[in-house]
């Protein structure tokens, strides 16, 4: 089984969030269980040359857009520690230019950057329909990627090496949509006239790139089971339930998993002091130490510390924290934030640093070292997220051994067991989060039961093993409903 996996960042090589983890580790897995796989990705500026040494196998392919015959060059590099190709797609007008995203959200903000993922869409399917070499899969993530099922239906729907494949279709974050104008059509080459299925803004004359990915797919899953029910319904579905309904038949949710290779406290090397399960009580004692030392926090002794890994925007409940923050300073919580977001975002958490010196931290930036670090000298990790289609920060903190304290939504739901392995709230309130909070105090104060808590963590098995084998059934189920269109 040929699978090409498209992504816009994939870990270590370019990464903003959890998309780029899911990137790095599933091919991985995959590779494992016999399933010939690539990775394509734009070839970002801000790529290593030197820890990556890509080799160019293709030389100005000619990808057809805005009336115009635009060329790219095509790189090929390795996942670390693997053998699954990566195929880097470098163009200096639309592809290399900037970081991964154009806006520290990481949130669709202008035609400028659905241009470039569109663009990036058809230069794969132009490299595969150049190289003559068939696909049976086209496993496509979020919106950024959406255009290459649009085109399969479209433009590709009869070629000789193309019209085969099918289309899988991740839905990793249903809020960032990727919404256009309907120009993007005609600068893909695409005859209106040919989509019967397509739907767009009749007021706005926009398109909506995840919605057309939805359609055109074959299968889509979401990250989670869960978040698969989730997005069916008004709450969750961001506009989409409707659509998503109407596919409900093709539509599963797979628990992405972790690469547990890179979030090894055993291993990592960011973390101060390597530990495991047998030792995870002097690990956490001694990083939890050299954090605070690194992040300018008072050493308190025994005083839990709450970490958070996180981009700055209300889905990660950012809006409940900063309501119920006096409290949480109250209870007696040190507090270590480390991530990006919008102005009105962090300000407040600026604020909160200077209102509590010695007892809060906050770090407006991206650092996957300080990160590991967290994870590993943090007591619990904090993520009441307003909606999380899977969630990764909350797997991560049970291999470190931090608490997950999570809202009982998608992954998280999914993932972590209230009082067993962490502690879950419900009602999307700052007073349910107080009250949870309360109840983590209460746990930390009592050392047996804390201990339980997490060395049963730290137990969990989340490796991509049991999820990679959904993802095959995923692609053979794809293949035949492909065969019966």
């Amino acid at each position: 089984m040929k699978v090409v996996f498209l992504a816009s960042e994939c870990a270590p090589i370019a990464k903003v969030g959890g998309l780029g983890d899911v990137a790095g580790a599933l091919p991985k897995a995959l590779k494992k269980m016999g399933i010939d796989i690539c990775v394509c990705m734009p070839f970002y500026k801000a790529i290593d040359h030197e820890a990556y040494s890509p080799l160019l196998v293709k030389r100005s392919l000619v990808v057809p857009f805005e009336d115009k015959e635009r060329e790219v060059d095509v790189y090929k590099t390795e996942l670390p520690n693997s053998k699954v190709p990566v195929y880097l797609f470098k163009n200096e007008y639309f592809l290399s230019g900037g970081g991964v995203y154009f806006s520290k959200s990481a949130f669709c903000e202008s035609h400028r950057e659905v241009q470039r993922f569109a663009f990036f869409s058809k230069a794969v399917l132009e490299y595969f329909r150049a190289e003559k070499e068939p696909v049976d899969v086209f496993h496509c993530n979020d919106w950024h990627t959406a255009t290459v099922p649009l085109l399969m239906k479209t433009l590709y729907k009869d070629d000789p090496v193309l019209k085969n494949a099918a289309t899988v279709y991740t839905i990793h974050n249903l809020g960032n949509q990727g919404i256009s104008e309907l120009m993007l059509l005609d600068e893909l080459g695409i005859r209106r006239e040919d989509l019967d299925t397509l739907d767009w803004d009749a007021q706005n004359r926009d398109i909506d790139l995840m919605m057309q990915g939805i359609i055109q797919s074959d299968v889509i899953n979401a990250v989670s089971p869960t978040y698969a029910q989730e997005i069916m319904t008004k709450r969750y579905g961001a506009g989409l339930e409707e659509v998503l309904q109407g596919k409900s038949g093709r539509v599963s949710g797979i628990l992405n998993g972790v690469d547990y290779q890179i979030f090894n406290p055993e291993t990592d090397p960011n973390v101060f002091f390597n530990y495991s399960l047998p030792n995870w009580q002097e690990g956490k004692r001694k990083n939890k130490q050299d954090l605070r030392h690194s992040v300018h926090l008072d050493d308190e002794g025994t005083t839990p510390l709450l970490g958070m890994v996180t981009r700055l925007t209300d889905q990660k409940g950012l809006d409940i924290i900063r309501d119920a923050f006096p409290t949480i300073m109250k209870l007696g919580f040190q507090f270590v934030l480390v991530g990006l977001g919008d102005p009105t975002s962090e300000e407040p958490f600026i604020r909160f640093a200077k209102e509590y010196p010695g007892k809060v931290s906050i770090n407006l930036t991206f650092d996957l070292k300080l990160a590991s670090r967290i994870y590993a000298g943090s007591d619990a990790f904090l993520m009441p997220s307003k909606f999380e289609p899977c969630g990764l920060g909350q797997l991560i903190a049970l291999k470190y051994g931090a608490v997950p304290i999570v809202r009982a939504t998608g992954g998280l739901k999914d993932t972590i067991l209230n009082g067993e392995t962490g502690f879950v709230f419900s009602p999307y309130t700052a007073k349910a989060l107080i009250n949870c909070l309360i109840k983590v105090r209460e746990g930390f104060s009592d050392s047996k039961r804390w201990q339980d808590i997490v060395e049963t963590g730290m137990s969990q098995d989340y490796s991509w093993d049991r999820s990679a084998g959904e993802y095959i059934t995923l692609y053979k189920n794809a293949i035949r409903w492909s065969h019966e269109r």
